[in-house]
């Protein structure tokens, strides 16, 4: 009988100090368990279903995005009912009700600001620096505090502010994810990039949409530049683009080792593109050397490794030295890539300011 009446002592404190707690609270949730830690844990998915369901419609959307990460989002939401965003949670006390252990959950004016402001802080980050894990993580914060702020209550933050700012959040993450980003360095710097239909000035990072992107690129006193980037959603690229200065003036090439003849034909067609004629008593000396090494023979077939180095010389100095090299080239494949690493090599020695002080 005294232990009844202890219980009902406590419960009735419980009740009134509730009413309290429960007057001051914004967001209130329930649950229920065989143990108080199992009733709060439901207390908490609970209070998180009430913003589960906008932020699961928001995921969706992306998936229509990218198909490819529909389970990583799926898996990404689930776990975002057992954990939450909520910051300074208030937990009543547990207590019996029709056989199981009951826990409520609420979160008052201090909880929703602690919430707002901790991720928030979680997302004031360098967005580039993140993984592809890290971007989803964080968009799903993004969009987790976007409908967390549609349901509050007007007076306790500035809910417009805050709003736009989640939504511009939600925007970049967005690009981050669906986007190809890349980082160029291109020399001279005063360059002018062209992306599509695009007129872009020189910069290192650049976020740009998935697909196949034109680019050309312009700087008076060198020559032009254009091609086609394919870049997927998410990529993250580095690339060194030198553009080629307009050279004028004669050099001797000699070709020696693995096919000579057609890299010296190779050679003086795309020196000549840019300027400089070939021409047996000219000071300056461009000397080739193809190189194979037979790998291996697959039914018949065999591999090679080549090695193509290309040496400019002024009289007997040695000016520079450049070397290209191609693995696992099958050899009905050998004329073909012979050629590009020609090309290649002639035009980072082009580029090199040796070249420039010579000719220009």
């Amino acid at each position: 009988m005294k232990l009844r009446i202890q219980w009902a002592g406590v419960l009735g404190l419980w009740l009134i100090t509730s009413q309290v707690v429960l007057a001051q609270a914004i967001i209130t949730a329930q649950g229920w368990g065989d143990t108080p830690q199992t009733a709060q844990k439901q207390a908490l998915q609970e209070l998180t279903q009430q913003v589960y369901t906008a932020v699961q419609s928001d995921i969706r959307i992306q998936q229509t995005l990218e198909q490819n990460q529909l389970q990583r989002s799926v898996d990404s939401l689930i776990q975002l009912q057992t954990e939450g965003f909520f910051q300074a949670v208030n937990y009543s006390a547990p207590y019996e009700d029709l056989g199981q252990i009951t826990v409520h959950a609420s979160l008052d004016a201090t909880g929703v600001k602690k919430t707002i402001q901790q991720i928030k802080q979680n997302l004031a980050v360098d967005l580039s620096s993140l993984s592809r894990n890290q971007l989803e993580h964080a968009l799903l914060q993004a969009q987790f505090l976007n409908n967390f702020l549609n349901i509050l209550p007007p007076g306790l933050v500035d809910l417009q502010a805050e709003k736009d700012h989640a939504q511009q959040l939600r925007q970049q993450l967005y690009r981050q994810l669906n986007y190809a980003q890349l980082r160029l360095y291109i020399q001279p710097q005063n360059a002018k990039l062209k992306l599509g239909n695009q007129q872009v000035d020189h910069q290192n990072n650049l976020l740009i949409p998935a697909g196949e992107v034109p680019f050309e690129i312009l700087a008076e006193g060198y020559h032009k530049r254009e091609g086609r980037w394919f870049l997927s959603a998410g990529e993250n690229q580095q690339r060194t683009l030198s553009l080629i200065p307009i050279l004028s003036g004669k050099i001797e090439i000699e070709a020696r080792g693995y096919k000579a003849n057609q890299v010296l034909e190779q050679a003086a067609f795309h020196l000549a593109g840019y300027g400089l004629n070939q021409d047996v008593n000219a000071d300056i000396l461009l000397r080739l050397k193809l190189e194979p090494t037979l790998l291996t023979e697959i039914n018949g077939i065999r591999f090679y490794h080549l090695r193509l180095v290309a040496e400019v010389k002024q009289g007997s100095k040695t000016l520079l030295v450049r070397s290209a090299t191609s693995r696992n080239i099958s050899e009905n494949l050998l004329e073909t890539r012979t050629q590009g690493m020609v090309k290649a090599l002639i035009e980072a020695i082009l580029v090199h300011e040796e070249m420039e002080k010579l000719f220009k």
